[in-house]
């Protein structure tokens, strides 16, 4: 049977509440709480010569992109043999939510 578990994380920004999955890029904190992860851990995935999420500066804040949030997740599920289907968003452009199906891959 599968399940639904949408990735949903609330920002604060200028005293308005955004969905983290409207942003194109999130904070490293935010980027943490999606994945379920230390701020530490997403540095350390920011950092060498092929970081594994994508990201800029803006002035002195790094911003980490959405998609590879989203992207990176997918790849641990799919290493742990986890089927993951991504939703489109409303836009129809990048993935919103994932839904995951537990049954175990068969080889």
């Amino acid at each position: 049977m599968a399940s639904s578990t949408p990735i949903h994380t609330t920002v604060r920004a200028a005293g308005d509440a955004v969905a983290a999955t409207d942003a194109i890029f999130v904070s490293p904190e935010t980027a943490a709480a999606i994945l379920g992860i230390s701020r530490s851990a997403i540095y350390d995935l920011l950092k060498g010569p092929k970081p594994e999420l994508d990201s800029v500066r803006h002035g002195k804040r790094r911003l980490v992109t959405r998609a590879s949030v989203v992207r990176w997740a997918q790849a641990r599920l799919r290493e742990a043999g986890i089927v993951a289907e991504l939703e489109p968003s409303v836009a129809g452009s990048e993935p919103l939510l994932m839904s995951i199906d537990r049954t175990p891959v068969k080889s």
